[in-house]
């Protein structure tokens, strides 16, 4: 089974593509905590979304938004830095985005989240 459940904020604001004749994607980086021995850290997600359901994220959602998304984990996207160190980002292809709180919640939040790339 290739289930993921992911809960956090937006990175940055979404990016939406539409194609002449196929599905629209919009794409966003979702920041999440992971809790370990030496204290949490933040994970950036980069998540896709497909369809009906991207052109609701394009409009609904911006940075710092807080969302609910169940996806399956895709192959990581590796890559070296200028400073020549090597990062791996996670990426999921979004079977459900779900919006938590409302517009004017999220309009009063601090939103300083920045992916490390």
């Amino acid at each position: 089974m290739n289930k993921v459940f992911l809960l956090g904020r937006l990175g940055k604001d979404p990016r939406f593509s539409a194609h002449t004749g196929s599905t629209s994607v919009c794409n966003f980086t979702v920041a999440t905590e992971n809790y370990t021995k030496d204290g949490n850290k933040t994970v950036w997600v980069d998540v896709a979304v497909w369809g009906e359901q991207a052109t609701a994220c394009s409009q609904y959602l911006k940075k710092g938004s807080q969302v609910f998304v169940e996806a399956t984990l895709q192959e990581p996207n590796v890559f070296t830095k200028q400073d020549g160190q090597t990062v791996a980002s996670l990426r999921v292809n979004a079977k459900s985005v779900k919006f938590l709180g409302s517009k004017s919640d999220q309009a009063s939040e601090d939103t300083d989240f920045q992916p490390p790339y």
